[in-house]
């Protein structure tokens, strides 16, 4: 679990007051979950990071994958399985408590996806049950592109960026490299 192993280039997201950074172990373990097939099932996990707290840069370090106990159709994932906690648990005490919760991720079988009212139901639910927490993010993975919206205690919604899969993939060595000849938007990449 230590940072040398998981990510040596990151993808960067800027907001007005931090970057956030998504290891490419949490890339791929988006990309495997990709609903492509008509019989494909909505998938999720948690997501599981730390803040750099001298810049204020968050880290997408980790993320569950579904498990045995979720519940998993073609439109609609809900997190039952009470390893992804477990799993949380144990890198949270390995970290020293410096890694946390930082949200949700999970599929839908749309090409640019949205979040839905069942969705933001959920989201609600978790504000209430995060009581400590400012805000917290929420990843949805599309056929054709993922989207990250910041969630605050508030209830505001924040779409913080749309992601292309075809604007981006991993090398072999999982460095993030954009592809020449693409459109341009507001990300960059660390060297």
């Amino acid at each position: 679990w230590g940072e040398s192993t998981l990510f040596i280039r990151k993808l960067d997201i800027k907001e007005p007051e931090r970057k956030i950074k998504i290891s490419p172990l949490v890339i791929s373990i988006f990309e495997k979950y990709i609903q492509k097939g008509c019989g494909s099932l909505e998938a999720g996990g948690i997501i599981i990071g730390k803040e750099n707290l001298s810049n204020n840069d968050l880290v997408f370090v980790s993320a569950t994958e579904p498990l045995k106990r979720d519940i998993r159709r073609k439109y609609r994932f809900h997190r039952k399985d009470k390893g992804h906690v477990t799993l949380f648990n144990r890198i949270y005490d390995e970290s020293r408590q410096s890694h946390r919760y930082i949200g949700e991720w999970h599929t839908h079988p749309e090409k640019i996806p949205n979040y839905s009212g069942m969705d933001l139901k959920n989201w609600e639910r978790i504000a209430k049950d995060l009581k400590n927490v400012e805000y917290f993010y929420h990843v949805i993975i599309g056929i054709d592109a993922y989207r990250i919206w910041q969630y605050d205690k508030d209830g505001k919604i924040t779409l913080i960026n749309t992601f292309y899969w075809k604007e981006h993939k991993l090398d072999e060595k999982n460095n993030w490299f954009k592809k020449r000849n693409t459109t341009n938007y507001t990300s960059n990449f660390m060297l």
